[in-house]
């Protein structure tokens, strides 16, 4: 409550006019009564300004408080809506990456579906075979080039090209005798060839085993009579039989006759055609305590293309017995 101004213009003036003492000490009195309730009512104005100054003080820290509090809150919350700000980006990029993703994933099942559309179309009528498989003909075997056509008409193209360009490209040859390095022997040959080279295999290894065998027909003797004399006379007894190949041959024959008498001897087929000029020898003439020898040996190479038999031939003047014997070895 506000203090008005003090007027002590009304005390001075009964101070002023007093004319006793005790009217002065009255107007005294009153001066200062008037100016202690001035000053008390002045006191009380003051004590309760400084309770108002102080309840407006805690008033003001109490708002200061409030709005250190509120910033505080603010800040935190701030600090939350920064959060949940930079979060909801991140989910909105996410969401935009799923988004994309699924946009992308629906292009390919769209796609697929129209792929697989287009086979079902294609293949309708699919009934496992190769005729209803439709293909695009890239070389124009069947069609033109790139034009529609089946797996097995191109099987079927395929397989003429093949077969009738390599059989004529080739000129596959059915015999054994094929020697151009360009050429095949036809697939039908494989057994006859392989039945060959088994027996080529199986020769070898018998020629190896055969090599140095050595024949003997054994000693005979082939007695000639009047009736054959001056003719060539062949023992059927004592004889060699050798398998094709190349021989070192050779015969001995002995005979005790005057050397007057003419003999002449050989080695020769049963034919007699073995065309070999040393087959056949003249018997010299020896001599010894009176007693005429005559004794030949001969030897000579010959090669036989073919099981051959070999068989002692004698010509003689007279009628006489000769023992002879027939070897061979074999060289090759």
């Amino acid at each position: 409550m506000a203090v008005d101004n003090i007027d002590l213009s009304g005390e001075i003036k009964a101070w002023k006019d007093a004319a006793y003492g005790k009217d002065v000490r009255a107007a005294n009195v009153a001066a200062f009564e008037k100016i202690q309730g001035t000053v008390n009512d002045t006191v009380q104005n003051v004590n309760q300004a400084s309770k108002d100054a102080s309840s407006a003080s805690q008033n003001a820290q109490k708002a200061v408080d409030d709005i250190q509090s509120a910033i505080e809150t603010a800040t935190s919350k701030a600090s939350e809506a920064s959060g949940s700000a930079a979060a909801a980006e991140t989910s909105k990029e996410a969401a935009a990456s799923s988004a994309e993703a699924a946009d992308t994933s629906k292009a390919q099942a769209a796609a697929s579906a129209a792929e697989a559309k287009k086979i079902a179309q294609g293949l309708g009528d699919f009934d496992g075979t190769a005729a209803k498989v439709k293909t695009t003909d890239t070389y124009g075997l069947v069609v033109s080039a790139l034009g529609e056509s089946t797996a097995q008409a191109l099987i079927d193209t395929i397989a003429n090209k093949v077969m009738n360009e390599l059989i004529n490209k080739n000129k596959i040859v059915n015999n054994l005798l094929a020697t151009d390095a360009s050429t095949v022997l036809a697939g039908t040959q494989g057994a006859a060839l392989d039945k060959r080279l088994v027996a080529a295999e199986n020769a070898v290894t018998q020629l190896n085993s055969d090599i140095g065998t050595f024949y003997w027909s054994g000693v005979g003797n082939i007695e000639i009579l009047s009736d054959k004399i001056n003719n060539w006379v062949r023992n059927e007894t004592n004889f060699i039989t050798l398998p094709a190949g190349r021989y070192i041959l050779g015969y001995k024959a002995h005979v005790q006759a005057d050397s007057s008498v003419y003999i002449d001897t050989a080695i020769d087929t049963h034919d007699s055609d073995l065309s070999l000029y040393e087959k056949t020898i003249n018997m010299p003439v020896t001599c010894r305590d009176n007693v005429v020898y005559r004794t030949v040996n001969n030897v000579m190479m010959y090669d036989f293309t073919k099981k051959t038999s070999l068989y002692f031939y004698a010509f003689v003047s007279t009628s006489l017995n000769v023992q002879f014997e027939i070897w061979a070895t074999r060289i090759k």
